[in-house]
């Protein structure tokens, strides 16, 4: 994260946003705090956006790319 929810907050902002890359070494961790960060904006009754992206090696297996199969089921 680049700023706290908080910070955003104190700068009269409306939203936060965030991304997550689903299949890579990152997302649980991406996943977890982007949780935790919404709740606290949605408790100071911020709007919160999600960009979730597949593209990555994670959904590389037997040398098939399955980030169609992921787009499908986002």
């Amino acid at each position: 994260m680049f700023r706290s929810v908080r910070d955003a907050w104190n700068m009269e902002a409306v939203a936060v946003g965030a991304t997550v890359y689903f299949g890579s070494a990152e997302s649980d961790r991406q996943i977890i705090a982007i949780a935790k960060a919404f709740e606290e904006a949605h408790n100071l009754g911020m709007a919160t956006i999600l960009q979730c992206y597949s593209r990555n090696d994670g959904l590389i297996k037997d040398n098939v790319y399955y980030n169609t199969a992921a787009y499908i089921t986002c």
